[in-house]
């Protein structure tokens, strides 16, 4: 997991327009109304930045994927408005920074059993299973079980 914690993060405002939305996990919208609920009645809070990695002109959102969606839902918020982001490398890992900014304690959607569904799909074509499980911070084992499950269940009834 050495990839997770990167040497060159700067702290940046971005404005909104900006960033984009990484499609690594789904956007769940009860998760987005209650941060635009939050929003509307207290405003945006700053202490916890959005990572993002540059993306050609703009930058893609690897955390903060629901804050972002919310704040475009907003008719009150400028796509000028500048967001506090941590800007990772471009040679980051997107799927174990996501991973691991999902497990903290502070986080807005924590992931479930399609996210982890969703990442060993996206990632097994190119990947060993240890080397899935080293990019999330998983035993191996673990990433077998994942693998299993969407091997032998139907893809109609997971959806």
């Amino acid at each position: 997991m050495s990839q997770t914690v990167a040497k060159n993060r700067q702290l940046e405002y971005i404005s909104l327009r900006e960033l984009e939305v990484l499609e690594l996990r789904d956007i769940r919208e009860h998760v987005v109304e209650d941060i635009a609920e939050r929003i509307r009645d207290s405003e945006y809070n700053p202490a916890r930045p959005m990572r993002v990695v540059p993306e050609g002109e703009n930058y893609a959102v690897v955390d903060g994927n629901h804050r972002l969606t919310a704040l475009r839902q907003l008719d009150t918020v400028s796509e000028n408005k500048p967001i506090h982001c941590v800007v990772e490398p471009e040679s980051v890992d997107v799927y174990a920074v996501s991973h691991a900014s999902n497990q903290d304690e502070d986080t807005y959607a924590e992931e479930d059993l399609f996210d982890h569904l969703d990442f060993i799909a996206d990632l097994r074509d190119d990947h060993t299973q240890a080397e899935i499980a080293e990019r999330l911070g998983w035993k191996r084992g673990v990433v077998g079980h994942y693998s299993r499950l969407l091997n032998n269940v139907v893809t109609e009834v997971v959806k």
